[in-house]
């Protein structure tokens, strides 16, 4: 009878130590990993701004797993922010950001900013002209011109009349929106099929205070270029470094030639006449400071009776350094009142170019690069010469 209650008690024991055990367990899934940890694997998605490579070191996770970011920027951007779920990512000493997985799907954000710095070169294709500073002006547009190196660009062109391998977008387009940005057009002749250079505008009308990133690509070579780009108050922009430069010119006259040629009339008052020089800035940005003049200049040596040969003549030109220069010239009359002009052209030049048809002139490895136009001679002896400012 002993025996027997004495094992009527050791089960009881066991059973009330079962209950105790059981109450412990509250349903909730074990952080240590046991039997109630939740094993059901959530996405991990990744969403990044255009140029920037971002990736998880998984697709997929369970909760308490830690998952790494690696964020791969160009050098104009630099990344702002890396969230997922609204949560800032844990910043890595080497440069990667982590988190524990929660226990739920999961979406990671990176957010960038500009950083201010250009790519003026990638594999040979580089900025031609770029200005860094525009201006809102209502009548104008600013040119962007990029020469693509030895690897030309495919010349396909889309619907559009557009390159088809090339774009350019805004990283601010609250600063350069994308409708200010035209498509890109070839600025140079057709070789087997692709071109070396073109050129995109900004429609300075579109534009407003602030900065922005303009990102040119070549698709045909996977390459890009960028440019950091303020735009600042119209009047203020300060282009470069003015210089001075002094072109001479022995110029023969023939007042007979001209008119038999049906340049004149033959009963120009020769009083009247004189020459004009066009000299035009073609890297001009809209809105730089009144010093810097405008995008043409004008320049006249006027004419008389008694002269009609010119030697060493003088036309001097500001310029500002590193910009390229067009010169035209032309004849002005007056013929019943009325202002008439005849198209002159340089027949001789001094400079080695493919073309030929180049003035050059460099002092102190500053470059000023005049093209003009071959074709009759009306003047010749043309030369260069330079002056320090």
């Amino acid at each position: 009878m002993k025996k027997f209650t004495k094992l009527a008690l050791c089960l009881l024991t066991v059973l009330a130590m079962s209950v105790s055990f059981a109450a412990c367990d509250d349903g909730e899934p074990d952080p240590s990993g046991g039997e109630g940890t939740d094993p059901t694997p959530h996405s991990v998605t990744v969403e990044a701004p255009d140029g920037v490579d971002a990736r998880a070191s998984a697709t997929t996770a369970t909760a308490g797993v830690n998952v790494t970011v690696t964020v791969d920027a160009p050098a104009w951007l630099d990344i702002a922010s890396v969230e997922y779920n609204d949560k800032a990512c844990t910043a890595n000493t080497d440069g990667t950001y982590s988190f524990a997985m929660p226990d739920e799907d999961v979406t990671v954000e990176i957010t960038v900013e500009d950083s201010g710095v250009s790519v003026d070169e990638d594999d040979g294709m580089t900025w031609i002209s770029a200005p860094a500073q525009i201006a809102p002006y209502e009548y104008g547009s600013q040119t962007y011109e990029i020469h693509f190196g030895n690897d030309r660009i495919n010349a396909s062109i889309n619907s559009d009349g557009n390159l088809e391998y090339a774009e350019v977008y805004s990283t601010n387009e609250a600063v350069i929106p994308a409708d200010a940005i035209s498509g890109v057009r070839s600025t140079s002749g057709l070789n087997n099929g692709q071109y070396t250079s073109a050129a995109f505008t900004v429609d300075l009308s579109k534009v407003s205070a602030g900065s922005a990133t303009l990102v040119f690509n070549d698709t045909d070579n996977d390459r890009t270029i960028a440019k950091y780009v303020t735009v600042t108050e119209y009047g203020t922009i300060v282009p470069g470094t003015l210089d001075t430069a002094q072109f001479s010119f022995d110029l023969r006259f023939d007042l007979d030639d001209l008119i038999r040629g049906n340049y004149l009339p033959d009963d120009v008052d020769l009083s009247t006449v004189y020459i004009n020089f066009n000299v035009t800035d073609r890297d001009y940005i809209y809105g730089s400071a009144p010093e810097f003049g405008f995008a043409t200049e004008s320049y006249r040596l006027d004419l008389n009776a008694d002269q009609t040969d010119f030697e060493n003549e003088i036309v001097t030109i500001d310029y500002v350094i590193g910009h390229r220069y067009t010169m035209t010239a032309a004849v002005w009359y007056q013929q019943n009142g009325n202002n008439r002009n005849v198209q002159l052209y340089f027949g001789e030049y001094v400079g080695p170019t493919a073309s030929g048809n180049a003035v050059y002139t460099e002092r102190n490895g500053a470059l000023a690069n005049l093209t003009i136009n071959d074709g009759d001679t009306l003047f010749d002896g043309v030369s260069v010469s330079h002056r320090e400012r």
